[in-house]
C-alpha cells in the first residue's frame, strides 16, 4: 500500500466484502496517462463501486459518480471530522443506505441529477450535492419534464449491490422453496391446515428498485397436507 488511510478504509470493506473480490492496485495512471502515487480499490466491479486514495485526498467511486473528500479547499471547524473520518463515515454509508441516482429530464435531454441516501431510520441526505447542467436549460425550456429513479441496496447475504430488496420470508413459514430468482415460495402451517403464498419481484417506479410482493394472481386456500399446498403453488406457477 501507499498511504496508511487505504487499510483504515479496507478494514471497513472487509466488513462486507469477501476478501478475495476485493482488487488492489497500487500502480495507477492519472487520466493524461502519467504514473501516479495512489492506492485504486475496487470492491464492486460491476457497479463501479470503489476508492481511490492519494497524499491527502480521497476519492470515492459509486454508480457512475464519484466525491472527493480532503481539507486543503477551506479550512477545517473545530472539532469538524477530517477528510479520512468523512470518507470512512460515506463508505460505511453505502453498505446501510439504499442509494438513489435520480436524473431530471426536459423532454429527452439531462438538466440535472442527483445521488440520495436514505437512511434506515428514513432520514435522507444528497452529500454531493446536485449537478445542474445549466448550459442546456435555456434550450429546452418548453419540453415536458419528467425524471427517472435508480436505486441500489447491498445485499448482506449475496454480498453485493443490487437494485432488488433482499428476501423476507414470513418468519412464521415453515419452509421457503426457491424457483427461480425472481420467485420463492412460502408454506405455512396453522391449526392442522397448510397455505402457501408465491412472492415474486415487483418495480416500484417511484423509488427505481424491484421488491418482493405476493404474486396477485395466486389463488388462496387452506389444505390438509404440505405436499397439497404445494402442489397447488406448483400449479398456480404452470410448473408440474
Amino acid at each position: 500500500m501507499n498511504h496508511k488511510e487505504t487499510l483504515e478504509l479496507l478494514e471497513i470493506v472487509k466488513a462486507y466484502i469477501d476478501e478475495q473480490n476485493i482488487s488492489v492496485s497500487t500502480k495507477n495512471t492519472d487520466w493524461q496517462g502519467r504514473e501516479e502515487s495512489s492506492d485504486y480499490i475496487i470492491f464492486d466491479d460491476k457497479n463501479g463501486v470503489g476508492f481511490k486514495v492519494f497524499e491527502n485526498e480521497i476519492i470515492m467511486f459509486f454508480f457512475s459518480e464519484h466525491h472527493h473528500f480532503e481539507d486543503y479547499s477551506f479550512e477545517l471547524t473545530e472539532g469538524a471530522p477530517n477528510y479520512v473520518e468523512r470518507a470512512k463515515k460515506f463508505l460505511s454509508d453505502l453498505f446501510c443506505c439504499t442509494i438513489t441516482h435520480q436524473s431530471n429530464y426536459k423532454g429527452n435531454i439531462l438538466i440535472s441529477e442527483k445521488i440520495i441516501f436514505t437512511y434506515p431510520d428514513g432520514t435522507v441526505d444528497c452529500p454531493a450535492g446536485t449537478w445542474v447542467h445549466k448550459i442546456l436549460i435555456r434550450f429546452v425550456p418548453f419540453l415536458p419534464k419528467r425524471t427517472e429513479l435508480k436505486s441500489w441496496i447491498f445485499d448482506k447475504d449475496k454480498k453485493r449491490f443490487t437494485n432488488c430488496f433482499p428476501k423476507s420470508p414470513d418468519p412464521n413459514a415453515i419452509e421457503v422453496i426457491d424457483v427461480n430468482e425472481d420467485c420463492y415460495i412460502e408454506i405455512l402451517h396453522n391449526n392442522g391446515l397448510y397455505r402457501y403464498t408465491i412472492m415474486e419481484k415487483d418495480f416500484d417506479d417511484y423509488n427505481g428498485i424491484y421488491f418482493w410482493a405476493p404474486k396477485i394472481s395466486a389463488h388462496s386456500g387452506v389444505y390438509d397436507t404440505k405436499e397439497n399446498a404445494l402442489k397447488h403453488a406448483y400449479e398456480d406457477l404452470n410448473i408440474k
